[in-house]
């Protein structure tokens, strides 16, 4: 609890702010904007990295909602990413920090997406939106590694308790019957959407479980973390979610026991799955056990309307196969299908990354944007952690759209969970000095830990 509280403590003021925000944004949007934008001026020309990095989940988290109340928060985002971006051209220009080599592995997928743009029906949103991107992911692989490691990892903490307050605060508003966590008959936690809630909470899992590693003193409030998670999605009902944790920890469990767990996973267990599926249908499976009303499994082979958007969307692919017409293509397509949709159970767009990558830029860029993936994953040493977090995070963005998306509160928890694999052992070895965040004048400093 004293972990909770010093953290809420800590950023009290910035909180306080981003409430007041929303709160004078649902009356008047345009003063709202001017609020979130004093706030990003006055964090970014005082050097409070941690607060803006802490104020940018919160505005990312209330602009991703489906809540109609939040919708105004959507324009706060960008805010708060130039203001990450200032931030980063301040440490690169005093030679603080530098852009990772493996970084120029994405020019060429930024060419590709240019070139994709000029054939775009929304040129200005293409554009915009491929800026917003390439931002995002610079301040990540830039600007976030130096800041977990100039506060001593503290932040991580930090974001562990957001994540902590996030859950168990959409646990509680549920139990009082709050219409907020609601969408229609099901549980949507803070995002007015059980998807959107599942994927935050297989994405956090997996943030989660790779800090658990670094800072094992930090165990107990991840774990908790965790439960209340693993607890949103259960009430959730997210089958993309429950299926992608439950395959996450599966792994996990196989992969933390070595080169023998992993032996028999691929040639004995794997292959006896398959084999059993081929027996009996996962439906028959779910109606026996008595979850058939609770999965929909009367859905399951159509998606919830998922397949028959791919199949829509994969024509429209090849009919320009190579390069798309630009980010954000996907998203105007499927707007202009909009009354076709509304007598079958899909809800509009994609839901598939990869299927979105491709309307946007092609069979080129999407291949080029994977072994981007693939260099970074080459990079990072963990790969007993890393193999069950991207498979997690693929089967995800396989069922979602949030991959190529830069002003998302989804992609930003994938991406901090690469930085934290990227940095493990600097990070572990921080951890390992024992020490303890402890507030003094905005800023985060070491003390003492007691082991437990």
């Amino acid at each position: 609890m004293s972990s909770i509280f010093h953290t809420l403590r800590t950023y009290s003021g910035t909180i306080l702010g981003f409430f007041i925000a929303l709160l004078v944004g649902y009356v008047s949007p345009l003063a709202g904007n001017v609020i979130i934008l004093g706030g990003v001026l006055f964090l970014v020309l005082s050097g409070k990295d941690e607060h803006l990095i802490i104020l940018t989940l919160l505005v990312y988290m209330a602009g991703d909602s489906r809540n109609s109340e939040w919708s105004f928060a959507k324009t706060y985002r960008m805010f708060c990413l130039l203001g990450m971006f200032s931030r980063t051209v301040i440490y690169l220009v005093q030679r603080k920090t530098k852009i990772p080599a493996f970084y120029r592995w994405i020019i060429p997928f930024f060419i590709t997406a240019l070139v994709s743009a000029s054939s775009s029906p929304v040129l200005s949103t293409a554009l915009f939106k491929l800026f917003a991107f390439g931002i995002m992911l610079m301040v990540a692989f830039t600007y976030f590694p130096m800041i977990l490691k100039k506060n001593h990892g503290a932040l991580v903490q930090d974001i562990v308790v957001f994540i902590l307050l996030v859950f168990a605060s959409a646990f509680f508003l549920r139990l009082i019957g709050a219409p907020i966590v609601m969408m229609k008959d099901r549980f949507a936690g803070m995002f007015g959407n059980p998807n959107g809630l599942g994927i935050f909470a297989t994405l956090t899992t997996c943030f989660l479980t790779i800090y658990m590693h670094i800072n094992p003193r930090f165990r107990h409030i991840c774990l908790w973390a965790l439960f209340f998670g693993i607890l949103n999605i259960v009430l959730s009902g997210s089958r993309t979610a429950l299926g992608a944790q439950i395959l996450f920890f599966f792994l996990y469990f196989f992969y933390q026991r070595g080169t023998r767990g992993v032996v028999f996973l691929w040639a004995l267990l794997v292959p006896s799955v398959y084999l059993f599926f081929q027996i009996i249908t996962p439906e028959d499976i779910l109606i026996s056990l008595g979850l058939g009303e609770y999965l929909r499994v009367d859905s399951l082979t159509s998606g919830s309307g998922r397949f028959l958007a791919w199949q829509v969307a994969i024509t429209e692919i090849t009919a320009n196969p190579f390069f798309g017409q630009g980010f954000g293509f996907d998203e105007h397509f499927f707007v202009m299908l909009r009354e076709k949709f509304q007598v079958t159970e899909h809800q509009g767009g994609v839901h598939n990354s990869f299927l979105t990558l491709m309307m946007n830029t092609g069979l080129v860029g999407t291949t080029l944007y994977i072994l981007f993936l693939t260099n970074i994953s080459l990079h990072i040493k963990k790969t007993k952690l890393l193999f069950p977090v991207m498979v997690a995070a693929m089967i995800s963005a396989n069922f979602e759209g949030w991959l190529p998306t830069s002003l998302g509160t989804f992609n930003i928890y994938f991406l901090l969970s690469l930085v934290l694999l990227l940095n493990y052992h600097e990070l572990k070895a921080i951890a390992a000095k024992s020490w303890q965040p402890v507030s003094q004048g905005g800023s985060t400093l070491p003390q003492k830990l007691m082991p437990g």
